[in-house]
This record gives C-alpha cells, structure tokens and sequence, in this order.
C-alpha cells in the first residue's frame, strides 16, 4: 500500500532513506504475495546488475585510495589500519580508513583531514557477530563491534581472517594502554565520549542521520534518538509465533508481551538518579541496551484502539521523559530550551521515529481538543509530525483524565508516575487525578477564590462546555470531601471567583516511580 507507506516513515526519513525503504517495502509486499508476472520479474531484472569493477575495490587498498592525509595532530604511525564499512545507522554503511595508535583509534571518512577517535581506555569490549545473511544490513562481510559505555561502534571487514587481525592488535593495543596507563596526548574529537550525556552537544554532532531535521522556529534542529546504542539485528527480535489455539486473541498476545517488557523497562527508568548513575553505570548501559529493543515492537501488531496499546504508549512517552531527563548534561529543561527539549528528543520504535511531542499530541491525544488558550508557551508540533496522527489512539478520545495523569516535567506536576497497567488502569489514573489535583486545585476561602490548574485551561475545551465552571465539576469527582464541601460552600450564591494558577515553566530534575 503507497500511500500507507508515505503517511507513516516517508516524511520524516532523509529522501534516500525513504527511497530505500519504499522500495524494500514494495519488494517485501511482491515476496509476501508470491507475485510470478513476467512483466514485474523482468522490471526487477534490470535494475539489478553484475557486480563492476567498482565493486571489486570494495574494502579494499588504503588510505590514498580515499583520498585521505592523516591528520597532523596524529602521533607517530599507526600501529595498523584497514579501510572497513562503518555502520552510522542501520541503512547507511560508508567505507573508512581506520588507523589503530598507541592509545586510540582514528575512523577517517573519504576526502575528510579530521576523524573521529575512540580512546582505548573507553572500550569495554570488541566483540564479533555472525549474523545470517537474510538479517544482516551487508550479506557476505563479517560484522565486528565495538562497545563503549555509551555508543556500540560497527565495523564489517571484507573477510574473516582481517576482522580476526582487526580484533587481535586491538586487544594487544588495549592491554597495554591499561597496563601502561597511557594518556591521549590531544583532546579526542568531534565524538569524544568524554561527555557522552550532552544531548544538545551529541545533536551537533550527527552530521549524518536517518531522520530528517526538526523545523523549530524556522531553524532546522537533528532529531537526538536516545535507544540507538544497538542496531536492530543486535538486539532480541521479537517473535510472533503461530498459535493453534483460536479462542486465543493473537493481537492480544503479542500487546501483553510488548506492554509487559514496556512496563519494566519504565520501572527500571524509575529507579535511576543522577547519582546511581554515577555508581552503577553498568545498571544503565544495560537499561539502553534494552530500550533499543524498543527499535523492533512490531506497530502493525498493534490494536491502537485497545487499552493495552494505549498503556505501552503511555509508559514508553514517560520513559523517555526520564530517559531524556537523566541525560541532560544542562540540567532540567528551560522556557528557553523545552520546544528543542520536546521536539527533538526521540526514541526510535519500530520502523518509525517518535519525540516527546509527537507521543503526547498526535498518539496520546491526538482525538482530543487543541489549545484553547494560546497565550501561554505552549510546545506543538511542527507540520512535518503531522503524519504521526496514522498513530492516534483512540481509547482517550473522551476522556479528560489524561490531562492530570500524563507528567510533562513541569514542577506543577507530580514529581512521580505510575507504570500503567491495563487491569488497573482506571485505579491509577483516578488516584492520579486525586494527587495532582490535591496539589493544584488551591482554594482562598477569605478571597472566595478558586486556582484551577493551568492545564484546565490550556485544554478547557476537553471539560464538558469548556468554560471555568464545567472545569471545576469535572475536579469535584477526585478531590476529598473536606475540599469539595469548601468548594460548594464558596460556589453558593455563585460569588466564588475561578481562576487558573499562573503558566509553570520549571521543571523536574527527573521524576520517580509513584509507591
């Protein structure tokens, strides 16, 4: 189906990408469908073609034949190099020189003077896959990776025996910086892993990237994906088996499966501070490595009408929430940096890319109303996410609770959510709304005023007629009976004024796991 395959990745991968992936599909649909029309077998034909001489030279020769100087900043000559496919995403594989030193590697691009290093010291492991050729990105070359806390680096040799000579000087060259306790005689760049947990500064440093660019007040900003750390094919895959039983709902097994790894993954997210992270960054690394599974949840398995898909939703958009929150070398987002914060702010799942922005307004509540209040800094999204609406869910279209349960980080909030499950999720979204509105619904019996939440406001339209009145009776339902009897006592006689409390634009350091 084109069109189904445009709304959904098309408009938000770079245009070769999107041509990659279009054409895969429509390969993938002709396979599936067994399609034998000798008009469509020949149109394949031709546009496959007898390997060239170009092919040939494929990993091959050194650096001159890239047109590479090394840099002058380099000490001595390297100890070994190879020219390799680096993988810097999943589609896009690009021949490099790599030049082993003392205590670093060197990755030069074609025709580049400056490379990237990785410190020996920053490696935790070099480990080689052997991936079978139907899932490998490059079918017929032998995959090795390198694994730093923070990114997994992955190199595809031309055979067997250079990705073994690859590993052993490697592994000698590790040794003996730890044993030697060597130090980088210059600073490692543009992606040192130094300061790994800079978003902004990770963001300008992808200067190649799947997904198309952000545009935010008329400047177009890279998307930051945070559950990269793995390619798909090095991460478990999830498998939907067969099941005999037909009174078994198979959408329903593959959701419960999904909506229970999604569950722990939010609990584990929890569980992290900025100073566990410090302590256990093992327990993290892990939590990533995790998170990038997210990458392969089969969207089309989903029924995004049921309540468990609106769960999984629900909880992937508040583990990135704090995902992103822990990650911020700056701290805690501003007035200033929430749009970027928001909009930018990713994780990738299945075969499509989701910010915080898109989750909350074309998934979450994409059936409920707009803004009604467009004087406060409101965070959209731009005309580009607009096709995340294929995603809407439908199991909110009515109700209003959401408005109090979903935590945008804001100190208005509750500093604390709940892992939503679908047997209780009317019990925790109710004791949510009780919570945030014990804290934001404030009453001045002297003044005979009521301070509403903010969020009434924003969204006044979703409270029965959208006026301060049809706002505050939708409140009464979760408040304690203490403060509903002094809000009906003040609403006699209709003197009480009703207010909304001032726009907060503070926000949370990182949120915790509600007990």
């Amino acid at each position: 189906n084109h069109a189904l395959v445009q709304g959904k990745t098309m408009a938000v991968q770079q245009p070769m990408d999107a041509s990659v992936q279009m054409f895969s599909d429509v390969l993938s649909n002709l396979s599936a469908k067994r399609v034998s029309s000798p008009s469509i077998v020949d149109l394949m034909s031709l546009e496959l073609a007898e390997p060239s001489e170009l092919d040939e030279w494929f990993l091959s020769g050194g650096a001159a034949d890239l047109g590479i100087t090394p840099s002058k900043r380099e000490t001595g000559k390297p100890i070994y190099d190879i020219i390799v496919a680096r993988g810097l995403y999943e589609s896009h594989w690009r021949e490099e020189w790599v030049a082993m030193y003392q205590t670093h590697i060197s990755f030069y691009a074609p025709m580049q003077r400056n490379p990237f290093k990785i410190a020996f010291r920053d490696i935790g492991k070099i480990r080689d896959v052997d991936i079978p050729d139907e899932s490998s990105p490059l079918p017929g070359l032998f995959v090795s990776i390198i694994e730093t806390s923070w990114e997994c680096y992955y190199l595809a040799f031309p055979s067997f025996d250079t990705r073994f000579t690859f590993h052993q000087h490697a592994n000698r060259a590790i040794y003996s910086c730890d044993a030697e306790e060597g130090i980088i005689p210059h600073p490692i760049q543009p992606e040192d892993e130094a300061d790994p947990i800079n978003i902004e500064q990770r963001a300008s440093h992808v200067s190649l990237s799947r997904w198309a660019p952000i545009s935010l007040s008329q400047k177009a900003k890279q998307r930051v994906v945070l559950n990269n750390r793995r390619m798909t094919f090095d991460t478990e895959a999830w498998t939907i088996k067969n099941i005999d039983d037909k009174a078994v709902d198979e959408t329903y097994v593959v959701e419960r499966s999904i909506g229970c790894f999604v569950e722990n993954l939010l609990s584990r997210a929890l569980s992290f501070t900025e100073y566990s992270l410090a302590e256990s960054p093992h327990d993290f690394i892990l939590f990533l490595d995790d998170t990038s599974r997210l990458r392969t949840i089969p969207l089309s398995c989903l029924d995004f009408s049921s309540v468990e898909t609106m769960c999984i939703f629900v909880n992937i958009y508040h583990c990135l929430f704090q995902h992103a929150l822990l990650l911020s070398a700056n701290g805690p987002p501003t007035k200033r940096s929430i749009a970027r914060f928001m909009n930018c702010t990713c994780y990738e799942i299945g075969d499509d890319v989701f910010s915080l922005a898109e989750i909350e307004h074309c998934v979450i509540r994409a059936r409920m109303s707009r803004p009604a209040n467009n004087r406060v800094s409101f965070v959209s999204v731009p005309k580009v996410s607009h096709n995340h609406y294929y995603y809407a869910l439908s199991t909110f279209a009515c109700d209003a609770r959401i408005n109090f349960f979903l935590n945008t980080g804001a100190t208005s909030n509750l500093g604390s959510v709940s892992i939503l499950s679908p047997l209780t999720m009317n019990e925790q979204i109710n004791a949510a709304c009780s919570k945030f509105l014990d804290k934001e619904l404030t009453i001045d019996s002297k003044k005979r005023l009521i301070l509403l939440p903010k969020i009434c406001d924003i969204y006044r339209n979703d409270f029965g007629n959208g006026d301060s009145n049809s706002c505050l009776y939708f409140c009464l339902q979760f408040v304690n009976s203490d403060k509903q009897n002094a809000i009906l006592s003040l609403m006699e006689g209709n003197v009480a004024a009703i207010k909304f409390q001032n726009f907060c634009d503070t926000y949370h350091l990182n949120l915790s796991m509600e007990a």
